[in-house]
């Protein structure tokens, strides 16, 4: 369900909205060989996200906004069973996001601009990896061999994210306009994760708490500019 309200006059604009979820899962597995986990135990999972924000109109040209927004996230099916097995994940529970957003916006007939800061918090993800051993050695106490295939999870992951964006549109004649945009962006993990660690065969080899803190968010670029 979702619903949203709007209020607006000259000076001021403000709106709110939100919306509520379930999610009921459930996994079959006709090849598991563990019996008891043939039909896995149905996870039934609620979420909800709310948003709201004021502008406020200086002048004709100049206006202010702030925004503030909370979305607890339903977690991925992957990630209710691990591994492609039908254990249910005791750790799994709802990501927890906060942003704040606050900007300006200048307009004008010749020259338009946005600018904003940003601060989001993401806590309790998930997230899970496979690697192909290049070497033998061990992992906790159990020995592995070159070319195991080693999957690991990662829980109670936080990142927090913290930036600046700015656009902007430049008509210097009615037949062209000249745009552009920087973005500089800080994302990096906060506190301590908890890392499993699992052969093929599922077997739980090792189990640590894992201090990222400070570490750099990849896959995305954290500047950019054109």
């Amino acid at each position: 369900m979702f619903g949203q309200v709007e209020y607006a006059t000259e000076k001021v604009s403000a709106f709110f909205q939100g919306s509520v979820s379930e999610q009921m899962h459930q996994r079959f597995d006709r090849y598991d060989y563990l019996p008891e986990y043939k039909d896995a135990k149905k996870v039934d999972n609620f979420g909800f996200n709310t948003k709201g924000g004021v502008a406020y109109n200086i002048t004709g040209q100049h206006t202010v906004f702030v925004n503030a927004g909370y979305y607890s996230r339903q977690p991925y099916h992957d990630n209710i069973y691990l591994n492609y097995t039908n254990a249910v994940n005791p750790l799994t529970e709802n990501e927890k996001i906060l942003g704040l957003e606050a900007g300006y916006t200048f307009t004008s007939s010749i020259f338009t601009a946005n600018l904003n800061v940003y601060r989001t918090s993401w806590k309790d993800r998930v997230t899970t990896t496979s690697t192909v051993l290049t070497a033998d050695g061990t992992i906790g106490t159990t020995p592995v061999s070159t070319g195991d295939l080693i999957y690991t999870t990662s829980q109670n992951d936080e990142q927090l994210h913290t930036g600046a964006e700015v656009d902007f549109t430049l008509k210097p004649i009615k037949t062209l306009s000249v745009k552009g945009f920087a973005s500089v962006g800080n994302w990096e993990y906060r506190g301590n994760a908890v890392q499993r660690k699992y052969n093929e065969g599922l077997d739980v080899l090792d189990e640590s708490k894992v201090d990222i803190e400070g570490g750099k968010v990849g896959d995305a670029a954290q500047t950019t500019w054109g």
